[in-house]
């Protein structure tokens, strides 16, 4: 529930009334974008990155690309985050920060790319710039290694890009798992969306309905229409997911939909809502309901296993076999790629205590069971070379 500090914050955005700003019309959208676009910078904090990470700026797919890991310590996994914005805006202070926090609490090395933005680029530029940076991150990490996440828009262009994969025949690997912070699943959304928004909107200060319709018009490209529509998209093979949605937001409506796509297609979803929390909450501030939902991002992050996220009985419901049980986590990554490298979507889940001990010591010795899809799994196991899961007794 929200704390005193949450609340200032939410006084705060109300009085800045942001969802005002771009709730426009594709025309006047379109104008305040143009004039937004004269004064737009790239403001990098290089004196407060280099003092709590190690980083460097490479051009990756054309434009800058910030890729950071933690000092002296070698990363466990990569994680491209793709921040929020509205597909126009240039990332902010909080941003930065978030990154950095994902840097330190999961050990892993996180690509950060400066995407080309609205009202210059349309979806087209954008999806595939995102598939280009992935590539390249192909080049250094293995796709079981790679998680996903996206903030709000961000979280969209996650989505894109697996959609994009598979509407090109599946070239490219996928990654792990997907991470998704209120993320804008359909744009435009659809008339009983929109209604669905429409009952949320009073509540949301950061998000208006009309901005949604418009900024889809403006980033519309006739060659990616599919992506438009990702509830009628087939999503079979999709890696797990873990979405988080504010009670307070508009994006809300999108979950219940979500979570039938994800069960129709056996994609393993997890998630947490935050009751009363307005739009992309645990970037803003130290107040307890940010702090939870941040801890449930890390451990996701990481590969563990959340018995305790608030909407992951889906999973339960579908139908996944144990292929394998590793005896820590270095066998579990060696796994995971070798089912990855063979185009079989996978998920672990920690025994006990083995996912508090990788975050924490480095390498669990727990153990790690590796779980498909049961009608991969005999495929699976021929991969593995083993005719029952192994199990420590």
């Amino acid at each position: 529930m929200p704390d005193y500090r949450y609340n200032l914050l939410k006084k705060g955005l109300d009085l800045l009334k942001i969802s005002e700003r771009t709730n426009l019309d594709p025309a006047g959208l379109k104008n305040f974008l143009e004039e937004y676009k004269k004064k737009r910078q790239y403001n990098i904090p290089e004196d407060f990155l280099r003092t709590v990470c190690d980083y460097r700026i490479e051009i990756v797919a054309s434009r800058p690309c910030i890729i950071a890991k933690p000092f002296d310590i070698k990363p466990g996994r990569a994680v491209l985050l793709f921040y929020g914005g509205g597909y126009y805006r240039t990332p902010d202070r909080n941003d930065f920060e978030y990154m950095v926090q994902v840097v330190r609490e999961t050990k892993s090395e996180v690509w950060f790319p400066l995407y080309p933005l609205a009202p210059e680029a349309d979806i087209a530029a954008i999806t595939e710039h995102a598939v280009a940076v992935y590539e390249q991150l192909l080049k250094s990490w293995s796709p079981g290694e790679i998680v996903l996440q996206g903030n709000s828009s961000g979280g969209t262009t996650c989505l894109y890009l697996c959609m994009k994969i598979k509407h090109d025949g599946e070239a490219l690997p996928y990654p792990s798992r997907i991470l998704l912070l209120s993320p804008a699943v359909q744009m435009p959304p659809s008339e009983e969306q929109t209604l669905k928004m429409k009952e949320l909107e009073e509540k949301d200060a950061v998000l208006s309905v009309q901005y949604c319709h418009s900024i889809a018009a403006i980033l519309r490209h006739p060659d990616y229409d599919y992506l438009s529509r990702p509830f009628a998209f087939d999503w079979t093979g999709f890696p797990p997911m873990m979405v988080l949605y504010g009670t307070d937001e508009i994006f809300c409506a999108y979950l219940p939909e979500l979570r039938e796509t994800g069960k129709k297609y056996h994609v393993p979803m997890q998630g947490h809502n935050g009751k009363g929390m307005f739009h992309c909450w645990p970037l803003f501030g130290n107040f307890d309901a940010a702090k939870r939902a941040r801890r449930k991002m890390f451990s996701f992050i990481c590969g563990i296993d959340d018995g305790d996220a608030d909407f992951d009985s889906d999973e339960r419901e579908l139908d996944f076999a144990c292929v394998y049980t590793a005896r820590d986590d270095v066998e579990a990554r060696m796994i995971e790629n070798l089912l990855y490298e063979n185009s079989i979507a996978c998920f672990r889940k920690n025994l006990n205590n083995a996912g508090f001990m990788t975050v924490y010591g480095g390498n669990s010795r727990m153990g790690v069971e590796i779980y498909v899809r049961q009608e991969d799994e005999e495929e699976a196991r021929e991969v593995l070379n083993f005719e029952e899961p192994l199990r420590d007794e």
